[in-house]
């Protein structure tokens, strides 16, 4: 363990703990299909899709504001 200016610790052997949203149902849907992301602000499911849709091209995928979360269709 190593200090830098007795403010920062740099320590090793800390495992990176999972996120708290998985976006990875996106890749379980077929056109056609949706699903709700509960408590997940619009523009981060918009940005979640965009990635998954650059990962596949011909995916598309839009979303809406819902009680209670959003709700994101796969187009194509």
């Amino acid at each position: 363990m190593d200090t830098l200016s007795n403010r920062s610790v740099i320590e090793d052997g800390i495992p990176v703990p999972p996120t708290g949203n998985d976006y990875s149902v996106l890749d379980l849907l077929k056109p056609g299909q949706s699903v709700v992301l509960p408590g997940i602000p619009v523009q981060r499911a918009f940005n979640a899709g965009v990635r998954r849709a650059a990962k596949f091209p011909g995916r598309t995928y839009t979303c809406r504001t819902i009680e209670g979360g959003i709700r994101v269709w796969r187009v194509s």
